[in-house]
């Protein structure tokens, strides 16, 4: 168990880092659009020629759109923490894997639309699963950006 004071320094040393990194912020959130997008169309594109049927969900628009308004609702969420928060890191990390795991509820509404199989709708959980690990690991810093 940690102490006051050994917590003390986490909480502290989280603060500076994310201050330092608040500076980066615009360009991170960048990154984590165009990696997050891209890793999805990649994924897509990987499923249409593994023979994956196609439907409403599965258009390189509707993965684009999805996608993009998931990293900046992440991006918006992270600031928030990151202002109101003593640890925003391992908040938004948390929340992020809530929001993840929920996420998995839609997947049951896909399953039922025309078109739907069970490799479109795995397709579409994984796509849930690369934007979430893109957002958390850009919007946390936690790998070594150049």
């Amino acid at each position: 168990m940690a102490t006051r004071i050994e917590e003390s320094a986490v909480v502290e040393s989280e603060r500076e880092s994310v201050a330092a990194t608040l500076g980066s912020f615009r360009r991170r959130v960048g990154i984590g659009f165009v990696a997050a997008v891209l890793a999805n169309l990649l994924l897509l594109g990987g499923a249409r020629v593994a023979g994956v049927a196609a439907f409403e969900p599965l258009g390189i628009v509707p993965v684009a759109l999805a996608t993009a308004v998931a990293v900046l609702g992440g991006a918006v969420l992270y600031a928030v923490l990151a202002r109101y928060t003593a640890r925003p890191k391992r908040n938004f990390t948390a929340l992020a894997t809530v929001v993840v795991l929920a996420s998995a509820v839609t997947l049951n509404f896909a399953s039922t639309l025309p078109g739907a199989t069970t490799a479109g709708v795995a397709v579409l959980g994984v796509m849930h699963v690369v934007a979430y690990a893109v957002v958390v690991a850009v919007l946390t810093d936690r790998q070594p950006l150049a």
